[in-house]
Parts: structure tokens; C-alpha cells; sequence
């Protein structure tokens, strides 16, 4: 029976429903539309009517899955549930959930098709990042440590990687602060200075050491991010972590070996230089040691036993030289070997109790001792150079040259001896390469000249011939020759001097025969 009724309520139901609608006839074209439908596709009824909503909405971005779903279901006239990619009137994409479904009459003939569209555009995006952001966590789960913490510190969420590195459980870990796996390997500044950084908001990265459950260090590369609240108050911490190990062994094993002299095992001059700065500050400042004496060390005669037993028996002996002065030093100490035959420690004043020259001593004594070297007793000699921190210096370079001119001055005072520094010493050594300087100079631009003294025979005083002396000076001012002799004799430069003599002494004989004179 025909209800005028019901009539009006489904237009009011149509008209009003937030839901698209669209009525056509059996073969697909559009009879009748609703409001929400224009305001979803930006069409009225006049505009479309007639034509296919395919043919008017649908573009190349829908899946062929779908338009093939949507033309089965037309032609079997069944039901069907497609997501299409329309285009509104103003060339806009959007996403519409279309419900197609046949209409028939009491004899069962389809008289029409209802599609029910609406707009999903947002939902299946949001669907999407849902989808995607649980496939980023699983693989970051699988790969990275994760945590999290309250602003406290506390510990809030740990993921199985977490817990399998560690040995703990999460039910250990939650609640626990980060403490439960701090090996003790970083000094507390470096953790002051992580949490400064992430109070203020900061991400903080680095590399951490910490310690199992069953007491294994394990190493971790560390991003920690300060997430923040609708006030802007820092709420939580999460943190993602990568184990790094084995890169972390490798890099050890790649600095031991940057750092060690191969023959000994000690540290080499550059690793010696990085532990002593360790001691020291480059203000000049103490840090926690009380000062100290560094100690350089040189094999006096090392190249002749290298050319009379071998550079085996050498290196046998270098290698003794640097076990005895670890056993000697003890713990506490820095001990190296800079090249060849050269060693240097620095010894804390914990270590000789305000007694240095008896604990100097004692160290030449002891490593001075016979060495067997193959079938030879061998007896080293040792000069030794020394210098006080902070005494003398209070950087690891003023150290240096200070050790190694008290150093030159053992070994100018007859070698197998100790020195200390003083500032003569220092002193003595600034002339000489002062003089040294104007030794070379001399010889590179003919600044030596000579001084002919006459020679007289004593009985009767008649001039007999002349002695040749050498003269140099500096910048006007003379140099004694029993300065430069010695030294030019010491640098190997008194041959080329001698040369230099005997050609100005030959032409000046020359001018004086050419003049008429009898040189002798």
C-alpha cells in the first residue's frame, strides 16, 4: 500500500543525511543526487544528470582493482564496498567509500542502483600513518634499544632489545633509573653535562659504556629526546640506543696499535704526550697528582753495541730496558718509549716522598744492571735527563724541553749520569745553538777570516814565518775560538773550517811574495 507518509520522511532522510546518495538507473547513469553528495563533488543534479558518476568524478588514481569491482557488481547487479579516487568540480582529489547496491521491484526486475559515497580521504591517511608508524616501531624494535623515563628519570617502558642486552627483565627495569646499568666507566661530569643538556631541552647524543645484569660492559650509541607536554614542560625522555660493541673493540685495538711502540708494548711519544696532558692542564694548574718528575732517558753507546752484537741484541736489550722501568716505576706511573734508543716516565711524587735524587738514584742503579744479550753480559749506560712539575714547567711541552735539556747535559758531562734541570743548563744550551747557527752561517757566506802571528827565531830575532789563527765574529763583537772550536769539532763542521784556513792562509802568502815580501 502506498504510505504518502513514508514518502516524505526518506526525502527528509536524503536530504538530510550526511552521507552522499546517488540514484540511477539500470544502466548506471545518474537520476537523482542528494545535498551532501553536491557538497562532496561541488555538482548539482542539471550538471551530471544523465551521465555516469564514473565518467564525471573518477580519474587515472583509482586502482583497476576497484573500477573492475565496480563494473562486476553493475553487471551481476550485487552489492559491492570499493574505495575510488574522485575529483570534485574544482579538480580536487579525495577518497570516497562508495556502497553500490541494486534496486528491484516486486516482480524482480532491477529498476535501479543506490550508491552511498562519503568522503575518507583523512581516515584512510590516518589508517596509513597508523600502519606505518607500527611498521617503523617493529623495525626499530628489532635494531634499536628503547626506553623511555618520566622527567625524573624514572624508567617507564623498556623494549625486549633493552631487557635481552642487559640481563634485566622489564618488570627489574621499570620504575629503576638508568643507574642500574651505569658501569662506572665515565666520570659524573659527563653525566651532568648529558642532563644539562636535556633539561634544557636539548637532544643529547653519545657514546656510553654500560654493564650487564651478569656484569659483561657492553657499548651503546645514544640518542636521548626530550619530549614535551601541552604546557611545553618536558613530561618524558625516550631514548634509542645501538650497540657499538664490537666497532668500539676495534677502535681500541686500531688506537693500541696507533698508540704503542711495537717492540716494548710501552705507549709511543704521542700517546706519552696524551697521558702526561692528562696529568696536567695546559693552564698550568694542578690537577688531582701533586706534581712529579719527568725522566728522559738515552742508551749511551747504543749504536756501537747495534754495530759490534746486532740489531738483534738491540732490540733485546731496548726490550729489557722497558720492562725494567715499569717494574721499577710501579703503578701510577707513564712510561714510554719515544724512538730508538730513547725512553721517558713521569713518576708522581707520591713515588720518591720529597726524596727525588735518592729515588733517581736508586732507578739509574737499577736499570743500569748487567743484561744477558744471547751468549754476552752486557752492561748498560744510561744518561738521564729530569725536570720537576710544576716546579719547572707546567706544560707537557715546556716538560719536554726541559727534560731534554737536562737530558744533553748528562751526556755533555761524560754520560751514564743523571741531571736535573736548572735554567743555566737551559741557558748554556740557548748559546749553543745560538753559536751553532752562526758556525753555519759563517761557512754558507765566508764569514771566517784569519790572523797571521809571526814566528821569530830566538837566537838572533829574524822573522821566521807565520802562525795561522782563525778568527769569527758575530754581528761585530768577537767570538772566542775556544767556544766555537770545540762545538764546530762536535758538529763535524771543523774539516770545512780547516779547508777555509788553509786557502785564505795560501792566498795570503801569495799576495805577500807578490808584494816583494819573505813570508817564510
Amino acid at each position: 500500500m502506498y504510505d504518502p507518509g513514508a514518502n516524505i520522511l526518506a526525502k527528509l532522510v536524503a536530504e538530510h543525511v550526511c552521507d552522499g546518495l546517488v540514484l540511477t538507473d539500470p544502466e548506471g547513469k545518474i537520476l537523482w543526487i542528494n545535498p551532501a553528495f553536491e557538497r562532496l563533488c561541488g555538482y548539482e543534479l542539471q550538471e551530471i544528470l544523465g551521465k555516469r558518476p564514473g565518467e564525471v568524478l573518477q580519474g587515472e588514481d583509482t586502482s583497476p582493482h576497484s573500477r573492475a569491482r565496480l563494473a562486476e557488481a553493475i553487471a551481476t547487479k550485487t552489492r559491492c564496498r570499493v574505495d575510488i579516487v574522485n575529483y570534485d568540480k574544482a579538480g580536487s582529489a579525495y577518497i570516497s567509500e562508495i556502497h553500490l547496491g541494486p534496486i528491484f521491484d516486486d516482480d524482480g526486475q532491477l529498476t535501479h542502483f543506490v550508491a552511498v559515497q562519503r568522503d575518507v580521504t583523512r581516515e584512510r591517511a590516518l589508517a596509513q600513518e597508523s600502519i606505518d608508524y607500527k611498521t617503523y616501531q617493529r623495525a626499530l624494535d628489532q635494531q634499536a634499544i628503547i626506553s623511555a623515563t618520566d622527567a625524573r628519570g624514572r624508567i617507564t617502558y623498556v623494549n625486549s632489545k633493552f631487557s635481552s642486552i642487559s640481563g634485566y627483565t622489564s618488570e627489574e627495569l621499570i620504575g629503576q633509573n638508568h643507574r642500574i646499568v651505569n658501569s662506572g666507566r665515565h666520570n659524573p661530569s659527563f653525566f651532568r653535562d648529558m642532563w644539562q643538556s636535556i633539561r634544557a631541552g636539548q637532544t643529547w647524543h653519545g657514546e656510553i659504556c654500560n654493564i650487564t645484569k651478569g656484569g659483561d660492559l657492553y657499548w651503546v650509541d645514544t640518542n636521548i629526546v626530550p619530549v614535551h607536554g601541552a604546557g611545553g614542560e618536558i613530561v618524558r625522555y625516550v631514548s634509542t640506543r645501538y650497540e657499538v660493541t664490537k666497532r668500539k673493540a676495534v677502535e681500541d685495538e686500531l688506537r693500541r696499535i696507533a698508540e704503542t711502540d711495537d717492540l716494548t708494548g710501552l705507549a709511543n711519544r704521542a700517546r706519552f704526550a696524551k697521558d702526561l696532558a692528562e696529568r696536567i692542564t695546559l693552564s698550568g694548574q694542578e690537577t688531582t697528582d701533586q706534581g712529579g718528575l719527568l725522566i728522559m732517558f738515552d742508551l749511551d753507546h747504543f749504536k756501537e753495541l747495534n754495530d759490534t752484537l746486532g740489531h738483534h741484541c738491540g732490540d733485546q736489550l731496548l726490550q729489557e730496558i722497558g720492562q725494567r722501568l715499569m717494574d721499577f716505576t710501579g703503578p701510577n706511573r707513564v712510561v714510554a718509549r719515544l724512538g730508538g734508543d730513547e725512553f721517558a716516565a713521569f713518576i708522581p711524587a707520591e713515588a720518591y716522598q720529597d726524596a727525588p735524587e735518592e729515588y733517581l738514584r736508586s732507578l739509574h742503579a737499577f736499570t743500569s744492571k748487567a743484561v744477558s744479550l744471547s751468549d754476552t753480559i752486557y752492561l748498560p749506560s744510561f744518561s738521564m735527563g729530569v725536570t720537576l712539575y710544576p716546579q719547572d714547567a707546567q706544560t707537557v711541552e715546556g716538560l719536554l724541553i726541559n727534560a731534554d735539556v737536562a737530558l744533553y747535559e748528562a751526556k755533555h758531562n761524560g754520560r751514564n749520569q743523571w741531571c736535573i734541570f736548572d735554567q743555566s743548563v737551559r741557558g748554556k744550551l740557548i748559546c749553543r745553538n745560538h753559536l751553532k747557527a752562526i758556525l753555519a752561517d759563517a761557512l754558507d757566506n765566508d764569514r771566517f777570516q784569519i790572523a797571521l802571528q809571526p814566528f821569530c827565531k830566538f837566537e838572533t830575532g829574524a822573522h821566521s814565518g807565520f802562525e795561522v789563527l782563525v778568527r769569527l765574529d758575530d754581528e761585530g763583537s768577537p767570538v772566542a775560538p775556544d767556544l766555537f772550536v770545540p762545538l764546530a769539532e762536535e758538529l763535524g763542521f771543523i774539516s770545512r773550517i780547516g779547508r777555509v784556513v788553509m786557502q785564505k792562509a795560501m792566498s795570503a802568502r801569495q799576495a805577500m811574495v807578490q808584494a816583494g815580501l819573505r813570508p817564510g
